[in-house]
């Protein structure tokens, strides 16, 4: 199955992972800074194309000296996406592992969990709505 642009996007999945999280009102900055990096992750992509067809457009131009072209693959390094995922992913790793949203956070998890122990650790409660609270 080929997916499509919006399959690709890192955000929805993000969104996805955290409301399956139980997650209280003390985590909503670490929640909301997840969410934030998968939103410059997924700009990075339409960021890097966007820059990439007016820089191969000028060129093809004309429109610039040499210097002016390095000027410009420079600025293209500068949006690359694989920027941005080098830059970001750690980030957002470190995000979603602070959260218990990693396999490797969830098994070090399981080791302090009781065994027998139900629900949801105390204090914490399920997170509801967090597609709403995205961008507020």
């Amino acid at each position: 199955m080929a997916l499509t642009s919006t399959e690709r996007l890192l955000t929805p999945a993000i969104l996805d992972t955290l409301g399956q999280l139980a997650l209280g009102p003390a985590d909503a900055a670490v929640e909301q800074l997840a969410v934030r990096l998968g939103q410059q992750l997924d700009d990075a992509v339409w960021s890097e194309r966007g820059a990439d067809k007016i820089i191969k457009a000028v060129i093809a131009e004309g429109l610039c000296s040499g210097e002016e072209q390095e000027a410009l693959d420079a600025l293209r390094r500068k949006l690359s996406a694989r920027m941005a995922v080098a830059d970001l992913g750690p980030k957002l790793l470190a995000v979603l592992e602070a959260l218990g949203a990693t396999p490797m956070a969830r098994a070090k998890i399981a080791k302090l969990v009781p065994t027998g122990a139900t629900g949801p650790v105390p204090g914490q409660v399920k997170l509801h709505n967090l597609q709403g609270r995205v961008g507020a």
